[in-house]
């Protein structure tokens, strides 16, 4: 979980995710969007990983605001997301693992809430939180 500078990156296949907190010396990205696009790209690379994103985590307890920003090299997208479930199981497996127990997170995020249970002793995680039908395409 421990990358660099003592940042939390959680390797998923696929995607990897770094965890910044309120606390982090990087917080401050959150609030600069150009720096934290830039950031996100650069260390995507660092890491050979095949897509990066941060995770923005402010607040403590069980119930905390997540800013997911998602870059993917592959169609060279870098989005600030709505909702990014890998994110935010991510989130959940670092703090089971940072607090060394079962946890039940309520996670606030852009496009509205996921819970997230996770145990580190099994290493299973769980979303839940509700689907919105926006728009259907016929094909």
């Amino acid at each position: 979980y421990a990358g660099k500078r003592g940042v939390p990156i959680v390797v998923m296949e696929g995607i990897s995710h770094i965890v910044i907190t309120d606390d982090s010396t990087l917080s401050d990205l959150r609030t600069k969007p150009s720096d934290a696009e830039r950031a996100v790209c650069a260390w995507c690379k660092q890491l050979h990983a095949d897509g990066l994103g941060i995770m923005f985590v402010e607040g403590g307890g069980t119930r905390l605001r997540v800013t997911p920003l998602v870059y993917v090299p592959g169609s060279g997208t870098v989005f600030w997301e709505n909702s990014c479930a890998s994110g935010s199981a991510a989130v959940g497996a670092y703090w089971a693992q940072l607090h060394r127990k079962h946890i039940e997170l309520t996670l606030s995020e852009p496009g509205g809430k996921l819970c997230v249970t996770s145990d580190p002793q099994d290493g299973t995680t769980w979303l839940r939180g509700s689907v919105r039908h926006v728009e259907s395409y016929d094909m």
